[in-house]
């Protein structure tokens, strides 16, 4: 299992897929941008709006270099891809879908390893303003991690109900 940039991804808190899914699309639909100014300014709104913090305007998404901002906004497009892909597979109710959603799952802790590893080897300096930049990926990723949690649970309770079904079937006929 992977890990967050915290020490472990936060327990599955029970929460309705439909009650996910719309927040979600909505920022999933403001963080599609061309511009990369626009981009970075929608990332900054999401990040609670101070990207340079206590550091008087030093810190900001400015400060860091291209490269960094060019891997931030990849990594964006990469998780909206992942997540639109997620929710059309919704309901997983075929063996294919089932399929895709498992390598759905592991895309995505691949990609939460590569922003962990990326934010923990940036320079100090640049390392506040790259976490206010990714926090909101952290938390899109997070939010879809309980939406899959919540997915996997129904999948285990319909293979429980279909194996009791199949077990009352054999001993009507016995």
């Amino acid at each position: 299992m992977a890990m967050t940039r915290f020490t472990m991804r936060p327990a599955a808190c029970g929460i309705a897929m439909e009650d996910l899914q719309a927040p979600l699309q909505q920022q999933f639909e403001e963080l599609r941008v061309n511009d990369p100014r626009l981009y970075f300014r929608a990332l900054h709104e999401l990040a609670g709006g101070d990207l340079a913090g206590a550091t008087g305007g030093r810190g900001g998404p400015g400060s860091l270099p291209q490269e960094t901002l060019d891997f931030v906004q990849q990594q964006s497009m990469v998780i909206d891809e992942l997540l639109r892909h997620f929710w059309a597979l919704i309901p997983v109710n075929t063996e294919e879908k089932k399929a895709k959603f498992i390598r759905i799952q592991r895309s995505m802790d691949a990609v939460y390893e590569v922003l962990n590893k990326h934010v923990n080897s940036c320079s100090h300096g640049h390392k506040a303003a790259l976490t206010r930049l990714v926090k909101p990926l952290w938390e899109q990723l997070d939010l879809n991690i309980a939406a899959a949690k919540n997915v996997e649970r129904g999948l285990q309770e319909k293979q429980r109900q279909a194996a009791a079904r199949r077990a009352a079937a054999q001993q009507q006929r016995a």
